[in-house]
């Protein structure tokens, strides 16, 4: 079976897909500004940050504008970069500052490896040959002490892994950082770089390895937030010629929005981001539903979710009512295009099962819709609570690990990771239930208190930052509010809300009675 008969949706991970299989099966949004960031037109040369949650598409997105600007032949383009420092190097040069100046030392390694960067192509990458001159070459070569040994172009990952890894404490940082050499650096990559065309560097900040370490991946990917924004200040030579686009996690850019710097960034064009809702993620899914070969079709006509599945209603067992298939399909899911793809392809494939005769009667086909759903639901509840036992593993790691080298005993095990998901899972089975008012709230958080160990870390907040908790909304009655940069980019929980939900996929991994026969909605936007 070829890869477009087993993929039909495409493949899950952006970052693994072949780049043809990426651009053609990029769904767009036609421009239209009532889509938000997910209608970037790869012509625009203003954008800077993708940001979104794990599986939103930033390194679709990424790989998209990327082929954009590598087809201009007076632009250079470099690719994807994805090769990160491992998170041992991350969490010991977090550790060598305080919370306070952590963020700000992040930024200055992040500039200078970002300006090394820059200097290694300038001088070893063949397309600048016609550009600079050997005059030009010595000047930069004249700060060899700052830059790679190695007479390669370095990527950004590269250099920074270069000068965190180098560095043993936060005085010799300090030292290197505040040499005199930078400011001349700086200003002859600023000359240069009017030789030169527009040169574009396209960082990819990959969701695996934050999810190792998060609070301190958040830190580093703050401090390249800042240095790229802050470039992109430095006058024209540096901001209008070198183009840093990068991707972000969404409770990055909501820790940047808690700063008093916070009305510099939250209305900016130089920030994109992936925000899907109910409606964007249904528009994203039927047109893959188009795209898709007849063979998936009972009929030949119009391809539509309800001709794919041959379906006019789904049954919702646990509720006892009857739903529209796309509400249901969708209610499963975290509203990300990585899990339509996913439920998407499981569904392709009960369905040439259907084809073949595997089923023998519409009663026996709707059961079968119904077991993909609760799979697939299932494995995005596990994701994304494996994702909240590492957060939680993060802060357990005791204080000055990392500079000991055994830090990755809690944010690189995976039985320890595991440990502290079950525990999870276990917390959540003792709320016993899908919805809860606000009296209940305290109770709850005792028993997650109870079931995880008594800790200085707020284990709502960190359901909530991660989509697994919300809140009844006050504007409309029939909806809940899911943590969202749209235009609530609260970090921690509201306290103060009438009732709380749990995310419907986790009915297909917890114990959990349904309270009420409503379906719940997020908010739409």
């Amino acid at each position: 079976m070829d890869n477009a008969n087993r993929l039909p949706f495409g493949d899950p991970d952006g970052a693994r897909a072949l780049l043809e299989d990426v651009l053609d099966g990029f769904v767009e949004f036609e421009n239209d500004p009532v889509w938000g960031g997910i209608s970037a037109n790869p012509s625009n040369r203003n954008i800077r940050v993708f940001v979104g949650k794990k599986g939103a598409g930033k390194t679709v997105y990424l790989r998209y504008f990327q082929d954009s600007t590598r087809a201009e032949n007076a632009i250079f383009s470099a690719g994807v970069e994805e090769d990160t420092p491992s998170t041992e190097f991350i969490r010991t040069f977090s550790e060598y500052f305080n919370s306070e100046s952590l963020t700000e030392s992040w930024r200055l390694a992040w500039r200078s490896a970002l300006l090394c960067s820059l200097a290694s192509h300038l001088l070893y990458k063949k397309y600048f040959k016609d550009y600079l001159s050997d005059k030009d070459r010595n000047d930069l070569l004249k700060f060899q002490d700052l830059l790679c040994s190695s007479q390669y172009p370095q990527s950004p990952y590269s250099e920074l892994t270069r000068i965190i890894s180098s560095i043993p404490d936060r005085d010799h940082f300090n030292t290197f950082i505040s040499r005199n050499d930078w400011h001349g650096f700086q200003s002859i990559l600023s000359d240069l770089l009017k030789k030169c065309p527009p040169i574009f560097f396209y960082i990819d900040a990959v969701d695996e390895e934050f999810s190792h370490a998060p609070m301190e991946w958040l830190r580093c990917q703050k401090g390249l937030f800042y240095a790229v924004m802050r470039l992109l200040r430095v006058g024209t030579s540096i901001g209008g010629r070198f183009h840093i686009v990068i991707a972000i996690r969404d409770i990055v850019l909501s820790s940047v929005l808690q700063s008093e710097h916070a009305g510099r960034y939250r209305n900016t064009p130089h920030i994109c981001k992936l925000n899907w809702n109910e409606k964007s993620i249904a528009h994203f899914f039927n047109k893959k539903i188009e795209r898709l070969s007849s063979n998936y079709f009972s009929n030949k006509g119009e391809k539509t979710l309800e001709s794919f599945l041959g379906l006019k209603k789904i049954v919702n067992l646990n509720r006892g009512i009857s739903e529209e298939p796309m509400s249901y399909l969708l209610r499963h899911t975290r509203l990300i295009p990585r899990d339509i793809v996913e439920l998407g392809n499981a569904l392709a494939e009960a369905k040439l099962r259907k084809n073949s005769g595997y089923f023998t009667n519409s009663d026996e086909w709707e059961a079968e819709v119904r077991r993909c759903v609760s799979i697939c639901s299932r494995r995005f509840a596990e994701d994304q609570l494996t994702i909240c036992g590492n957060q939680i593993a993060s802060f357990d790691a005791p204080q000055r690990s990392g500079m000991h080298r055994y830090s990755e005993f809690y944010t690189s095990t995976e039985e320890y990771i595991e440990t502290r998901s079950k525990d999870l899972i276990d917390a959540i089975n003792d709320i016993g239930k899908d919805l809860i008012n606000n009296s209940e709230l305290s109770s709850a958080e005792e028993g997650i208190k109870t079931a995880i160990g008594e800790s200085h870390y707020d284990v709502l907040s960190i359901l909530w930052q991660n989509g697994m908790l919300g809140y009844k909304s006050p504007v409309n009655e029939k909806y809940y509010e899911f943590y969202t940069l749209s235009d609530n980019d609260e970090f921690l929980l509201p306290r103060d809300k009438d009732s709380y939900v749990l995310h419907s996929c986790l009915l297909d991994l917890c114990d959990l009675r349904v309270v009420t026969k409503i379906p719940v909605k997020q908010r739409p936007f």
